[in-house]
């Protein structure tokens, strides 16, 4: 039993020394670009940067209901069709070996 207590200590300071290897104190190339993507898809979404840059003191609370209505029914008249695949799509797989 003591042997086995010996080989668990054993693995659990090698594990320990090994795993301390791959820290770094430094930051790495993924810290550094740790969420551009992200604020760069919302940039990408702004239509109108003049406005999100100066945005109105006193902003509508509210939205005219039959406008509302109108552009809710537009989105989803589009978003029921979407446009059809002008190009099929092909997708080959191999395998590198040969047939089983």
């Amino acid at each position: 039993m003591r042997n086995i207590d010996k080989n668990l200590a054993s693995g659990a300071l090698a594990a320990c020394l090994l795993s301390a290897g791959c820290s770094t104190l430094e930051p790495t190339r993924l810290d550094e670009d740790f969420g551009n993507s992200v604020r760069n898809m919302v940039d990408a979404q702004i239509g109108n940067r003049a406005a999100a840059e100066n945005p109105p003191v006193n902003p509508p609370m509210a939205l005219d209901g039959q406008r509302g209505w109108n552009v809710l029914e537009a989105y989803r008249e589009d978003v029921a069709k979407p446009k059809e695949v002008e190009e099929q799509i092909q997708i080959n797989v191999s395998g590198s070996g040969g047939s089983r």
